[in-house]
């Protein structure tokens, strides 16, 4: 419950503390101390429609007594959706071609979550706990592909490709943990535990046939794919806070992760009205990693200055294993993340902060797998068992004003920065697309926070990003722009009226940008919402519309070597939602502990 929440910290960046990948920074929520005891929880329920409708509910419970907490909630929903890529790409020569594919999918997610945990008070200054959580998912697509193809300017033949996919994927995952106060100058220590599966089975049938000017016979072509991929994640951790005095603490820990993927991809090719397994296409990939970390750091409070520094150790093993090529990639490395962060408080009004961090972007286990997937017969995405991680560096200089009017200038460094790449064969004219590395990218931006409160029923958000990016490329046959400018400006208006309505305007608008090989256009979306609280607050109904326009959306060229390509991308963004809240139970109970996924999760993908 909101009520529990003592603060909120925004950690632009993370100390050393926090696992060292990722590259955004890290909400830390603090809740208050309390111990009264009950019941409490809400039920949600969310229905919305856009082209297609959707629905979601779940429900929330939380039980606490003077020796445990016991909690869980469940959440359903089912939403359909769509997306449509168009795609113009010219190949030049001695006879140019124009193709041009269309693309509509219609896509229906269906999720199943759950959590269930248990937290036992051994004393006011003990706690042991368990958790378990995990989801039970499926995810359909039905693809259609219309491709006319050129020659001079004149349409000569036309592929027809249409899509099928069936995706179950589930997880499930368990967190014993620990947290102790030794003493009463606030000595901690934590421990946690944690085991996670997942299971992600895929069935996908791609048909297309080809139809030319002169022959209207229908060439027709089929593949089948059924990818099976099973993740399992280990991790320990224990975290020691050791304060010396009131102004002065130590903290240290360590890490190990351990992760196993086995991806088994096989492909089915149609051959004489039956599906054969194409040894040629097909492929078993496993992928292990370890990671050992270790960090130290140091914190001082001098008067109205506050000193962070901190050090963090990762060392890395990892083995990228294609059985069905009999090859390994396998690395070794050790990295070492620093953090740094001053804060001073110049008055009651007034306060600067300086800080750096090292981090870490690893790739996400699927990317390093080096098989290959059919958009049609023309395009095709692959993995790439190469992949290095991303080092970023940033620092940032930051003032506020008022504990709310915030403005921070940060400047980035990214090496081994992974972006989209493509290549294209002139002859079978087939598009291959993948993430690689390039040396590094270099942001500067310029971040701005402003509230502005014209009256009191009127409250008015404006964050403004202003920043400029360039890349350092080596490929003399990739054409990156430089030193290229965007904006990106995002704003809320909340209007409170009597008798506990509330309106809301919302709208964000983002420059034209450049994203590796791509040129992006502009894109804004306008949205609205109405809400209203009944029982005494305890029954909250809201009603929005998104992207009233239907103007967000994805544009970019990409022109480079022999690649000249427009692409067109959107979504179903524009929706009507209907939310409906009821909370129930003693809103002052304190919410239940939460333990985040750590960073292995998150690459998981899906």
């Amino acid at each position: 419950m909101a009520e529990n929440i003592s603060t909120i910290e925004i950690i632009t960046s993370p100390s050393a503390k926090y696992d060292a990948a990722g590259k955004s920074g890290i909400i830390n929520i603090k809740t208050k101390k309390t111990i009264i005891t009950g019941i409490n929880g809400s039920y949600n329920l969310t229905v919305g429609t856009g082209k297609y409708g959707m629905y979601t509910t779940g429900l929330n419970l939380n039980w606490r007594t003077e020796k445990f907490n016991l909690f869980g909630n469940y959440n359903n929903g089912n939403r359909g959706f769509f997306q449509t890529r168009y795609i113009e790409r010219h190949i030049s020569g001695d006879q140019p071609i124009l193709f041009v594919s269309d693309v509509y999918n219609r896509r229906r997610f269906k999720n199943n979550n759950y959590k269930a945990g248990f937290d036992y008070f051994i004393n006011s200054k003990h706690t042991v706990g368990a958790l378990v959580r995990g989801y039970s998912n499926s995810f359909s697509q039905d693809g259609f592909n219309t491709n006319p193809i050129s020659s001079n300017g004149k349409v000569d033949s036309t592929l027809y490709s249409n899509t099928t996919i069936r995706n179950k994927f589930s997880n499930v995952s368990f967190n014993l943990n620990y947290k102790g106060q030794l003493d009463t100058l606030g000595t901690e220590i934590s421990a946690d535990a944690d085991w996670a599966e997942f299971k992600d089975n895929n069935n996908m049938l791609l048909n297309d046939s080809m139809s030319y000017l002169v022959d209207p016979v229908l060439n027709y072509h089929s593949i089948r794919n059924r990818p099976i991929n099973n993740v399992t994640i280990k991790s320990v951790k224990a975290d020691l806070v050791l304060p010396f005095n009131k102004t002065t603490k130590l903290e240290t820990g360590f890490k190990l992760s351990s992760v196993k993927t086995d991806n088994d991809l096989r492909y089915d090719s149609l051959l004489n009205g039956k599906y054969e397994r194409a040894i040629t296409q097909s492929n078993q990939f496993i992928y292990t990693e370890t990671v050992y970390a270790a960090y130290l750091i140091f914190k001082k409070q001098i008067r109205n200055t506050d000193i962070q520094a901190g050090l963090r150790a990762e060392q890395t093993k990892s083995d990228g294993y294609s059985v069905t090529l009999q090859s390994h990639v396998k690395r070794s490395y050790l990295d070492f993340f620093p953090s740094l962060s001053v804060d001073q408080k110049l008055s009651e009004n007034h306060k600067i902060g300086v800080n750096y961090s090292k981090r870490i972007s690893r790739p996400n286990y699927g990317d390093l797998n080096p098989f290959v997937w059919y958009i049609d017969k023309y395009n095709y995405f692959k993995g790439n068992p190469y992949l290095l991680p991303e080092y970023t560096h940033k620092a940032e200089i930051s003032y506020t004003f008022k504990q709310k009017y915030v403005a921070a200038l940060s400047y980035g460094l990214t090496k081994n920065i992974v972006l989209e790449y493509m290549i294209q064969n002139d002859t079978s004219k087939v598009t291959t697309f993948y993430d690689r590395n390039f040396e590094r990218s270099y942001v500067y931006g310029i971040t701005l926070t402003i509230p502005i409160d014209p009256f009191k029923w009127w409250n008015i958000t404006n964050n403004i990003n202003a920043n400029r990016t360039a890349y350092d490329v080596k490929d003399t046959m990739v054409n990156l722009a430089t030193n290229t400018w965007g904006l990106n400006y995002q704003t809320t208006h909340t209007f409170t009226l009597p008798q506990d309505w509330k309106l809301e305007l919302n709208g964000y608008y983002e420059s034209p940008f450049v994203w590796g090989v791509y040129k992006i256009r502009s894109s804004f979306a306008i949205g609205a919402g109405v809400q209203k609280s009944f029982m005494n607050k305890k029954l909250v109904a809201k009603l929005n519309v998104s992207d009233i326009t239907n103007r967000e959306q994805f544009r970019g060229t990409a022109r480079f070597d022999n690649i000249d390509m427009y692409i067109n991308n959107r979504w179903q963004n524009r929706r009507v939602n209907l939310a409906l809240t009821w909370n129930f139970g003693n809103s002052n109970i304190k919410a239940a502990r939460d333990r985040e996924a750590g960073a292995e999760q998150q690459r998981v993908g899906g």
